[in-house]
């Protein structure tokens, strides 16, 4: 009977120490590198910062939706969209979610920008 109880704390302290050390070194970046729209044939660069993705130049007043052209995000993350995913433009803002390896999550807003 001890022998079973030393067995079953052995074990354990065994699966604890592994379990938190993987957690220790799970990556916590959740970041978006690069994002590219197309409309038409057209690439349309972005910038991104923690919470917003903003247009370096508008986009035609006609514009219904684009495609993701290029989406670069960090290492072990992953992301709620795809390079073709088409985005609709209009006037409520498109959020984007990425996920950390350590299931950190970070939600990030594009607001469509269209010529007058």
């Amino acid at each position: 009977m001890k022998v079973k109880i030393l067995f079953i704390i052995i074990v354990s302290l065994l699966y604890f120490s592994c379990t938190k050390e993987d957690e220790i070194n799970q990556s916590n970046e959740a970041n978006l590198l690069k994002l590219e729209l197309e409309y038409e044939n057209v690439v349309y660069q972005t910038t991104v910062n923690e919470t917003n993705i903003t247009l370096l130049e508008k986009l035609p007043f006609e514009t219904q939706e684009v495609s993701i052209k290029t989406l670069q995000i960090s290492d072990k993350a992953t992301i709620n969209k795809e390079i073709d995913n088409k985005l609709q433009i209009g006037n409520s803002p498109i959020l984007i979610e990425i996920i950390a390896e350590n299931g950190d999550k970070k939600t990030i807003n594009f607001f469509s920008q269209r010529k007058k």
